[in-house]
């Protein structure tokens, strides 16, 4: 009986570390493939790896992890989400979920789909217990989605309150950050993004006005040229007893004209608009790294502390 007992539990442990080693062997090699930029192989083996582990929650979302970063290679951000939410965040750490929250709100961003971004990013600023580093990627990362939603004000706020909350952070330093951001986020600095309504009223006021005031100065003019020119085509038809002419085509080169001219409005104030807030947050974007790096080595309370 002695001898069963002691073969059993001998079986037992060859059977744990050879199921050891297969997991070891699956995540080892999905490393190796993401090393030579084999993505789609090395996606595969975590999926294995994980598939060999089904009960490690931990395991799970570090593995998971992992894949996001295939993912990310391959411009694929708009699968980051989905495939973080298999994590059930109630049975990881802080720190953990702490990583999760900005992976899924990175992928979200990368992917236009700025909302969602906000959504995912903001239970992380509630957490007890949090990574430095990674808290401060989130804070950026925060900041970066309100200047993508036109929030200025909102994002110039939260990076005071990051700076402010800076404990190791010297007293002149803090001053210099905060006045760099002041004038940063100046509202004078904003550009004031044009109104469609407003385009198109001034527009049906006054061919080629609504251009104008969306700075397209050149459409305004041919907007007006084209208008003025299909009412004197017009007038001059009805003053010519050609009735019939005026009524259809000239009536109707005139509001094709007239009318097209306050459609314009619909898509050249978003593309106007979305040409000037590219540039000024891309500003933002490069000049907020710059001093991040001043932040990089400071502890940092929690945002809402």
């Amino acid at each position: 009986m002695r001898y069963i007992i002691i073969l059993g539990w001998v079986c037992m442990f060859l059977l744990t570390v050879s199921s050891t080693k297969a997991h070891s062997q699956a995540l080892e090699s999905a490393d190796s493939l993401f090393a030579i930029q084999q993505y789609d192989l090395a996606a595969v083996m975590y999926e294995r790896a994980v598939y060999e582990r089904p009960n490690d929650v931990h395991f799970l979302a570090t593995t998971l992890l992992s894949k996001t970063n295939c993912l990310k290679a391959q411009e694929k951000f708009e699968q980051i989400g989905s495939l973080l939410s298999r994590i059930d965040l109630n049975k990881i750490s802080d720190s953990l979920k702490q990583e999760i929250y900005f992976q899924k709100a990175l992928g979200y961003y990368l992917s236009d789909r700025f909302d969602d971004a906000e959504k995912n990013i903001l239970p992380s600023f509630n957490l007890e217990t949090f990574n430095t580093k990674t808290q401060l990627n989130s804070v950026l990362l925060y900041a970066f989605i309100l200047d993508e939603q036109g929030k200025w004000s909102q994002a110039h706020q939260v990076m005071n309150d990051y700076i402010r909350n800076q404990t190791q952070l010297p007293s002149l330093e803090k001053e210099r950050l905060t006045q760099s951001l002041d004038s940063l986020y100046a509202t004078d600095q904003h550009h004031k993004l044009k109104s469609i309504k407003k385009a198109k009223t001034l527009s049906l006021i006054f061919p080629g006005m609504g251009q104008a005031y969306n700075g397209n100065y050149g459409k305004g003019f041919l907007n007006f040229l084209l208008t003025g020119g299909s009412a004197t085509f017009g007038v001059y038809n009805v003053l010519q007893a050609n009735y019939i002419t005026a009524a259809t085509a000239g009536v109707y080169l005139f509001l094709y004209f007239y009318l097209g001219g306050a459609n314009q409005s619909s898509y050249i104030v978003p593309t106007k608009n979305y040409t000037k807030k590219r540039k000024y947050n891309d500003r933002l974007k490069l000049e907020i790294i710059d001093m991040s790096k001043s932040l990089s080595n400071t502890s940092s309370p929690s945002l809402h502390e």
